[in-house]
C-alpha cells in the first residue's frame, strides 16, 4: 500500500512540472540565447510553404516562439500570442512565428485547425533548430529588434501576459500611444450606447471624463463604481460629460455588464483595441480628465485607483 501511495504521489509530482519533465528537457543539449545576443542563424520552412531565413528578420521586430502543442504551458501561452499577432500582424515592420520543438507538420497543423489559430509557424521534426537558442523549457519566446539583437526572452516562470509583451514590443515599433497630462485628446469618433456619435470636436467646451476598462478586470468594476457616484453628482450639468469605452469588447458583452453592475453612465462597446490605442498600450482602468480645450488635465490607472473624493474634487474644481 506504501508502494502504491507513493507511485500516485511521484506521478503527482511529474504532472506539476509542466513542459520541462514531459519533454525529458533534462537531456536536452544547445545553446542559450540571452538578452542583448544576435538571434542564431537558420533557415526554415513555413507552414505556406515559403522558407524563411534568419536573415530575412533584419530591419524588423521579430517575435519568435518555441513550442509544443502537447505542452500545457505552451496551451495557455498561444492563447496571448494570438492576441499579439491579431495586433501587429498588418505592420510591415513587424513578423511573428512559432516553431515547433520535436513535433512534425501533421500534429502542429491539427492543433492549428482544431484551435483556429493563425500565427505563422515552422514544423520541426527534431530538436535542431530549438537547440540553436536553448537546452530546454518550453514555451519560449525571444523579441528582438530590428538588428536582430534579442531584447527579451519569456519562458513558462511566469508566462508573459499580453501587456507584458505589448510594453516590450511597442517601443521597438516606435509606437506612441501614451496621452499623458497636458497632452491634447487624440481624435476619434465613437458609438455610444444609444447610437449616438461622439467625436474628440463634441467634446470641446465640456469637461470631460474617459474612462477604459474590460469586464474581466475586477480593479475596474472597482473603478467603475466610484465613477458611476461622481457621474450622479454631475450629469446634469451641460458642461460635464462622462464617456466609458470598453477595450476589445463586443456590445453583447458590456450592455449584460452594465446592467449586472447597474451603471446609468453613457459607454461606447469597442470590439477593437483602436480607440484604446490611441490613448495607451497597456492596463485598464484608465482616467483621463480633460479641460474645455480638450488638454488632459489629470490621469489615472490602477496604482492606485481614484478615490470619489478625488474624483469629485477635480470635476468639481474644473467645473467652476
Amino acid at each position: 500500500m506504501k508502494v502504491f501511495r507513493f507511485f500516485w504521489v511521484m506521478l503527482a509530482i511529474v504532472g506539476l512540472t509542466g513542459c520541462v519533465g514531459e519533454d525529458n528537457d533534462s537531456d536536452g543539449e544547445g545553446a542559450d540565447i540571452k538578452v542583448g545576443d544576435y538571434l542564431p542563424e537558420f533557415v526554415i520552412d513555413m507552414n505556406n510553404g515559403s522558407k524563411l531565413n534568419s536573415s530575412d528578420l533584419r530591419g524588423k521586430v521579430s517575435v519568435i516562439i518555441l513550442f509544443s502543442v502537447d505542452c500545457q504551458h505552451c496551451q495557455e501561452q498561444f492563447k496571448v500570442t494570438e492576441q499579439i499577432y491579431e495586433k501587429y500582424k498588418n505592420n510591415k515592420n513587424f513578423v511573428m512565428f512559432g516553431i515547433s520543438r520535436e513535433q512534425g507538420a501533421a500534429q502542429v497543423s491539427k492543433y492549428w485547425h482544431d484551435n483556429k489559430m493563425k500565427m505563422p509557424y515552422s514544423a520541426q521534426n527534431d530538436r535542431y533548430i530549438y537547440s540553436l537558442f536553448a537546452k530546454s523549457v518550453i514555451p519560449r519566446i525571444y523579441i528582438s529588434n530590428g538588428e536582430r539583437i534579442v531584447q527579451a526572452v519569456t519562458t513558462d516562470n511566469p508566462l508573459a501576459t499580453f501587456d507584458e509583451l505589448v510594453s516590450l514590443i511597442d517601443p521597438l515599433m516606435g509606437i506612441q500611444g501614451n496621452v499623458k497630462v497636458g497632452d491634447k485628446l487624440p481624435n476619434f469618433s465613437i458609438t455610444m450606447n444609444d447610437g449616438s456619435e461622439i467625436s474628440t470636436d463634441d467634446l470641446k467646451g465640456k469637461i470631460s471624463v474617459i474612462i477604459f476598462f474590460a469586464t474581466g478586470c475586477e480593479q475596474c468594476r472597482t473603478q467603475l463604481s466610484v465613477a458611476e457616484e461622481v457621474y450622479k453628482r454631475f450629469k446634469d450639468n451641460e458642461k460635464f460629460k462622462v464617456i466609458c469605452i470598453s477595450r476589445a469588447e463586443g456590445e453583447n458583452i458590456v450592455a449584460a455588464y452594465w446592467r449586472k453592475g447597474n451603471y446609468t453612465m453613457p459607454y461606447s462597446a469597442q470590439p477593437t483595441r483602436d480607440v484604446y490605442d490611441l490613448f495607451a498600450q497597456i492596463t485598464v482602468p484608465r482616467i483621463y480628465i480633460s479641460d474645455t480645450d480638450g488638454v488632459v488635465q489629470e490621469m489615472y490607472t490602477d496604482t492606485p485607483l481614484a478615490s470619489y473624493a478625488t474624483l469629485f474634487s477635480v470635476v468639481n474644481n474644473m467645473l467652476r
